[in-house]
């Protein structure tokens, strides 16, 4: 069974980052810079850190 994201009350099996800025692990959380390819502004890029929700296998927005 796959891990999750979790956005807006849907779950996907992918998630939108910057080329320029790989997801990363930090204080343990990954946080991703998402990519202004995907019709999101640069203004709006804003940055997201997700924590694992190990049980329910998703990765949740702080």
């Amino acid at each position: 069974m796959p891990l999750k994201f979790v956005n807006n009350a849907k779950t996907t099996n992918t998630i939108n980052y910057s080329i320029d800025q790989f997801p990363v692990n930090e204080n343990n959380a990954l946080k991703v810079i998402p990519g202004t390819s995907a019709g999101i502004s640069e203004a709006n890029a804003v940055t997201t850190s997700y924590r694992l929700d190990l049980v329910n296998r998703y990765f949740i927005p702080e």
